[in-house]
């Protein structure tokens, strides 16, 4: 049995924490919780969400013996087994919002069972197959009369400020998030929007009168704050701010990748080869899971995955992260997770001691990657060497799918042209790419694509 070890983000609440045993998460609800964890159960809350998806579901583990290195805990759960954890900064438009709407319901069902949500916090949504769920078992307690929402703050700043954000400035402010990772501060939100341009009641309410408040002295805020509130006021509460959220759309722009498969150089020989090879080599892995880096809109996750497994699409082009999941919902594709990023730029671990937000490498393993397209952006835009590809490809991947353009390709070309390798072309060839990635892959099988000079790789790593 393995040492239990604890989920660094897991510190914040004492009725609990989330751990890790032999590979297997586990939740563990201290004694303090015990009487509002009867009530979620007892009640029918859980039972109702569930029903609905709009709560993982979990199993208790009734011989805690299997657990000697816990002590005094009440329950301990299992909940379902989530395959990648995602954050909010790395979430499209729509994500966010799902994510939003789902709180709320959950909110406002717990009120139903006399129960209220006290923690709207954005990192309790994870994407579970292809749908937004409630993670956090631990933030439902009993409601007590006369008592306001006290999430209503957390959820604005979490939720409806980056969201009206996105939707009224630009869709990128969802990277805001990542130097917020508490919530956009409503003051700072007020002073971004204009409410003369961006005019909504409910945004009037919610964030500048929310954010004027926040602003006033401390015994206004004494006051504000004793203030009594009936179940039938927090449920409108709850209601004005589902309108305000599905109220908040966005309207789709043309990006830079947006139209990528409109205005690459592929035939369509070349497409229709590039997906058999892509599809073969990934069921040759039988991966658990794919991380796709620079997906553009999730394509190849859809055309070169005979077994439906889990893609992970990462872009940094938000417009094609937002069309990806607007296709995913529309088609029920349930295996795809898209998501905001740039390998170049990876998500950082954030938070207390670093450790609260995993950064993606520490994310990773995958059990294969696919680069496709993307080599020669990493070498020639971001000026990075084959050999720190290669190391880096070695640290996130098991298997590696790579696509190596050569130099005179018409979009290398167009690269070189104002780049340094246009004076020291040798850095970037196919031979060096071979010789260079064979110190930490081997390579398992290799194949030019019809009607073009370039060639895809299926990489094995060799530690």
């Amino acid at each position: 049995m393995q040492e239990l070890q604890r989920v660094a983000a897991s510190f914040r609440d004492p009725g609990g924490f989330v751990f890790r045993q032999d590979g297997v998460v586990y939740r563990c609800i201290n004694n303090i919780y015990a009487d509002d964890y009867a009530q979620l159960m007892s009640s029918g809350l859980y039972e109702k969400l569930a029903d609905e998806g709009l709560i993982i579901t979990h199993e208790e583990q009734n011989d805690l013996t299997l657990f000697p290195q816990i002590e005094g805990a009440h329950k301990v759960l299992k909940p379902v087994q989530i395959p990648f954890i995602s954050y909010p900064y790395e979430w499209c438009f729509g994500q966010l919002k799902d994510a939003a709407l789902v709180t709320l319901k959950v909110a406002k069902y717990a009120l139903d069972f006399d129960m209220v949500l006290k923690d709207a916090a954005n990192r309790n949504v994870q994407f579970v197959h292809g749908k937004a769920q409630h993670i956090d078992t631990l933030s439902f307690e009993r409601y007590k009369e006369g008592t306001p929402w006290l999430a209503y703050r957390q959820f604005c700043e979490h939720f409806l400020v980056p969201l009206t954000l996105m939707a009224n400035v630009d869709i990128r402010c969802n990277s805001w998030l990542m130097s917020f990772p508490d919530g956009f501060p409503l003051d700072l939100g007020a002073k971004i929007l204009n409410l003369r341009q961006v005019f909504n009641p409910w945004l009037a309410i919610h964030i500048y009168m929310h954010a004027k408040l926040q602003r006033s002295t401390p015994e206004q805020k004494v006051k504000s704050s004793a203030r009594q509130m009936s179940k039938r006021e927090v449920q409108g509460l709850i209601d004005s701010l589902e309108q305000a959220v599905s109220s908040s759309n966005l309207t789709i722009k043309q990006s830079t990748w947006s139209d990528y498969y409109v205005t690459n150089t592929y035939s369509e020989t070349a497409t229709k080869s590039k997906q058999r090879i892509v599809g073969e080599y990934v069921h040759k892995c039988q991966p658990k899971i794919v991380w796709d880096l620079g997906a553009n809109d999730g394509g190849y996750a859809r055309t070169a995955n005979p077994d439906k497994t889990f893609f992970v699409s990462i872009e940094q082009d938000p417009v094609c992260v937002e069309q990806n999941y607007r296709q995913c919902a529309q088609n029920n594709e349930t295996y795809i997770l898209p998501l905001v990023g740039n390998i170049s730029h990876p998500s950082p671990g954030l938070g207390w001691d670093n450790m609260e937000f995993d950064s993606l490498i520490g994310r990773g393993p995958a059990d294969c990657v696919l680069a496709l397209g993307l080599i020669h952006h990493l070498v020639i835009s971001n000026c990075a060497k084959l050999e720190q590809v290669s190391s880096l490809f070695a640290k996130i991947g098991k298997h590696v799918i790579v696509e190596f353009i050569p130099n005179d390709d018409q979009q290398v070309q167009r690269m070189l042209s104002n780049r340094w390798l246009r004076e020291n072309p040798y850095s970037y060839t196919q031979e060096q790419f071979e010789n260079i990635f064979h110190n930490e892959f081997k390579i398992l099988a290799a194949e030019t694509i019809e009607d073009s000079q370039r060639r895809l790789y299926l990489l094995q790593r060799k530690s």
